[in-house]
């Protein structure tokens, strides 16, 4: 790999990182609040897991769609990840 392959690789993955970081600092409020609405529920869980967890889904459905030439449905993706974290009550 030359050096100036080198330089960019770097610079993309430093791109990738950073937007990643974003993203777990836009979600870190939300997800705190949730675990501080029902401290039983969530007592073992922390907000740095609990966001690696809904970013990877989120990240790993939008891969999915890029690879499979699917628009990505967002709405879809919050109504999944609203029934995995709201418990159902009859």
């Amino acid at each position: 790999m030359t050096s100036s392959m080198m330089l960019h690789k770097r610079h993309v993955n430093e791109r990738i990182r950073h937007t990643l970081e974003r993203s777990r600092q836009a979600f870190l409020p939300a997800i705190q609040a949730v675990i501080e609405s029902e401290p039983v529920r969530f007592q073992h869980v922390t907000p740095e897991g609990f966001v690696t967890v809904v970013l990877g889904i989120a990240q790993r459905y939008v891969l999915q769609s890029l690879l499979n030439d699917h628009r990505v449905d967002v709405e879809q993706i919050l109504a999944v990840i609203h029934a995995l974290l709201i418990p159902c009550r009859m």
